[in-house]
């Protein structure tokens, strides 16, 4: 800046800017001389709209039920989740309970369907997909049997990490309240930039942080500090993460934190 300090713009200010000086560019004319495409604008500033979260997690589960006739495992899963009979029992929106209502019945139905969840930013447009996609894939894990049943595609990576986080601590809470109910426990994993292709010190070198090796996807589903893949365990091919907060320590197999593992035991 003029006054010799650094300034930064967010990003909805950069891209106003941009907008506003977009120029139409012919073979004859440049940049500088080519006419502008905005010849005004405003910023109009609203505040956010959240859709209301009025639907126990009992009316959801009921609502579930009478019209998707979940099975045993499935409803189980739906429990867990809504977090019914505890006091962290959830509410839902109309699009949230709509939403798990209509995937789980496409997931039953012999023809193919696209389904497109519209909200605003922080309304919980994960929880609509992870509702009906974990309750759905418990119900066909198998012993011994790898492949993936759900894929999701992230266009950014710090999206990808909240997502991850919320996931993971949903899959972990399933994993404890079933026990040795499932015929094995549910793996999940995720593959970017940073994902290593195995498991030793070499591979993981962008994880390094001074003497640690923290994991740039994931944090902590109890108290949200930061993992950490210790040498130990990566020297033993053993991909278990630390939090250096809590000590909460993930279960060897629940996280796939390398590319050779993700080929060779696919996650769910």
């Amino acid at each position: 800046g003029e006054d010799g300090a650094d300034h930064y713009r967010t990003r909805m200010a950069e891209s106003v800017r941009l907008f506003a000086r977009l120029r139409q560019i012919r073979p004859w004319n440049n940049w500088q001389t080519a006419p502008t495409l905005v010849a005004d604008f405003r910023f109009g500033p609203t505040r956010r709209l959240f859709p209301k979260r009025n639907i126990s997690a009992q009316q959801a589960l009921n609502e579930i039920k009478r019209k998707v006739s979940p099975g045993g495992r499935e409803r189980k899963a739906l429990e867990v989740m809504l977090g019914l009979g505890t006091d962290d029992a959830i509410t839902l929106a109309d699009f949230q309970l709509a939403s798990t209502i209509r995937m789980l019945s496409d997931l039953k139905a012999t023809s193919s369907r696209a389904m497109i969840v519209g909200a605003g930013t922080g309304t919980g447009k994960t929880k609509a997909f992870y509702l009906p996609a974990l309750s759905h894939i418990i119900g066909l894990v198998q012993k011994d049997n790898f492949w993936t049943k759900a894929l999701a595609i992230y266009p950014r990576n710090e999206l990808l990490k909240d997502q991850f986080s919320e996931t993971y601590l949903q899959v972990e809470r399933l994993n404890v309240a079933f026990g040795t109910d499932l015929p094995r426990r549910i793996r999940i994993g995720v593959l970017f930039q940073f994902t290593p292709y195995r498991g030793s010190l070499n591979d993981v070198s962008d994880w390094r942080r001074g003497q640690s090796y923290i994991c740039p996807s994931l944090r902590c589903p109890r108290c949200e500090g930061e993992f950490e893949w210790k040498v130990g365990d990566i020297e033993q091919g053993r991909e278990v993460l630390v939090c250096l907060r809590c000590g909460f320590a993930t279960v060897e197999g629940d996280l796939l934190l390398t590319r050779q593992s993700l080929q060779q035991t696919p996650p769910d």
